[in-house]
């Protein structure tokens, strides 16, 4: 069968010598999704960006139905029929779906635009593929999921036959994950091709016909659904356990022929023996579910809550960009030494209770205290300066500046509070890039360069960058949104290991996260938000399953138990 896209010997360097891709190879085949993971700075953004015309390879070739081509952007892409959506949406909030779906494709009628086309195309786009939109609703007003499905249509209203999906769970529910597989499957019978980017192992092994691994910028290996399950794709990425994987060329990539390796050491081998294949069935906390290690879970019961840290009470707030109310009298307490996570699909006001406990968003009634003080008018620096530090849920719009080098990100926010690097109100550049350099061997930011922009680091390092900044001070109150977005199975780990330390160094940790397994790995007790409403609060006690929590996220279950 003809490949639909191949790649092959494909080889990318950045500026400073880092080889991104080194002579990779990988193909795709008509209705097929061929799922693409591995370590951050593997090289799989930077691969699909060169499959999408976003960026030129060094070297190598890509072939489109056996022709070789040579793409100058996204519009050649789209003209070969290929197309991408991003991890980070693309979209203008303030248009409707039909705008921009149809931006920079727009049909016409004499010199105007024809709107009523527009709509036909997305509704019938829409019902095609099971993709359910209202062409005229505003993008600002969308979950993320809806958001996600406009971003489909708008490919696939550019005739796109191949679609890449670059991180597509990373923050929808259980229930958005299925529609979206129902999405992937119905494209693929109709001849769409999908190339799938993850971390989530068990949902690839779920959706994909075959798995593409790289590690380092290189291909170690591709395998056909069946032939390994998560623990042995996850000893492929990391390395560890070495299980035996005979490999030879097919095609334009390499194929694994000889059976995975059962068992195996190390992280992923151990945590994930206990898991299958199915989505969700990985046990919480496993590494191959992008949960913190067993020690981490286990030493959370080891310790007594303290003293309340954060109590809200009767909160009430509308959206900073429109008038709707999305925080409907949301009541909480946090207590020093505990980890407190917040459940919900996203859109049901865990975006604004953030900011209104960081004092970026004024409520309309209620109260926020922190240390017993009512905070709820305090400016930002002040409420910072009270102890509380801010993991963003968008590391790229709220938690760095790309443009800026490493050492200036770590020291944001501090420069003139943290007697370390200042004297007198001014920045002391020299302190300054020394406790950044401190801090990059502390956290292990590869590479430690801490000249280089922060555009340059892979999501993993960059978020070590945040941690970096935000953790390294005596903190009271830690609020963690969407920590391990987007991480692999390492630097989820990581991240998961340095909230656990604040929580054991007597930190309160709220946790707002849209990974039930992450809820259930670190959280001591846990709170759904339903509707700008916190529905249910209870223990961790290990009795405490997805199912109930997915039931209470979506408004229904029972909402007894209170603790």
């Amino acid at each position: 069968m003809e490949h639909v896209l191949a790649a092959i010997d494909i080889t990318k360097r950045y500026p400073g010598g880092v080889v991104a891709n080194d002579q990779v190879s990988f193909d795709l085949l008509p209705g097929e999704v061929h799922a693409v993971v591995g370590e951050n700075g593997a090289g799989k953004t930077t691969l699909m960006k060169i499959l999408a015309g976003l960026l030129a390879p060094d070297s190598g070739s890509i072939l489109v139905r056996g022709q070789e081509v040579s793409m100058r952007g996204p519009v050649d892409a789209y003209r070969l029929g290929i197309g991408m959506v991003h991890q980070h949406l693309m979209l203008i909030p303030r248009f409707t779906v039909a705008e921009n779906i149809a931006l920079g494709a727009e049909p016409r009628r004499g010199l105007n635009i024809d709107r009523a086309a527009i709509r036909a195309w997305v509704k019938d786009l829409s019902h095609q593929y099971g993709l359910a939109v209202d062409p005229d609703a505003i993008v600002k007003n969308l979950s993320i999921g809806e958001k996600q499905r406009v971003e489909i249509i708008k490919v696939m209203y550019r005739k796109a036959d191949v679609i890449i999906l670059d991180e597509p769970t990373a923050v929808l529910s259980p229930g958005e994950v299925d529609n979206l597989f129902s999405v992937i499957r119905l494209l693929c019978r109709a001849g769409k091709s999908v190339v799938f980017v993850s971390h989530k192992l068990p949902e690839v092994i779920e959706i994909a016909d075959r798995i593409t691994v790289l590690a380092k910028g290189r291909v170690v290996g591709t395998v056909s659904r069946g032939q390994v399950d998560v623990q042995a794709l996850g000893e492929m990425i990391t390395g560890s356990g070495s299980p035996d994987f005979g490999t030879a060329r097919s095609g334009a990539a390499r194929s694994v022929t000889a059976g995975p390796a059962v068992g195996g050491s190390g992280a992923i081998g151990s945590a994930a023996a206990a898991g299958s294949s199915e989505r969700g069935s990985v046990a919480p906390g496993s590494a191959a579910a992008g949960g913190e290690a067993s020690s981490a879970r286990l030493s959370r019961h080891d310790r007594q809550a303290g003293d309340v840290i954060l109590r809200i009470t009767g909160l009430r707030a509308r959206a900073a960009s429109s008038e709707a109310e999305v925080l409907k009298g949301a009541t909480l307490e946090l207590r020093s030494g505990e980890i407190l996570g917040i459940a919900g699909v996203e859109g049901n006001g865990q975006a604004e209770l953030v900011d209104v406990i960081l004092g970026l968003l004024r409520p309309n009634a209620g109260e926020v205290s922190i240390l017993g003080r009512d905070v709820t008018r305090m400016s930002p620096r002040s409420i910072r300066d009270l102890g509380v530090a801010l993991i963003p849920d968008d590391r790229h719009e709220k938690g760095l500046l790309l443009g800026f080098p490493a050492w200036e990100n770590m020291m944001l926010g501090y420069e003139t509070s943290d007697t370390r690097i200042q004297r007198g109100g001014v920045l002391n550049i020299s302190a300054a890039l020394s406790r950044a350099k401190e801090l990059a061997r502390t956290f292990n930011l590869t590479p430690a360069n801490v000249y280089a922009p922060a555009s340059s680091f892979s999501g993993g390092n960059q978020q070590k960058m945040i941690l970096a900044r935000e953790l390294s001070s005596t903190l009271r109150l830690v609020v963690a949104a969407q920590p391990t977005r987007g991480l692999d199975v390492g630097s989820t780990a990581f991240v998961h290991s340095k909230i656990v330390e604040k929580r054991d160094a007597g930190a309160g940790v709220l946790l707002i996260s849209f990974d039930l397994d992450e809820i259930l790995s670190l959280s001591d007790r846990i709170a759904v938000m339903y509707d700008g409403r916190v529905v249910a609060t209870m223990c961790n006690d290990g009795k405490v399953t997805k199912e109930r929590l997915g039931l209470l996220m979506t408004g229904l279950g029972d909402r007894e138990g209170v603790a």
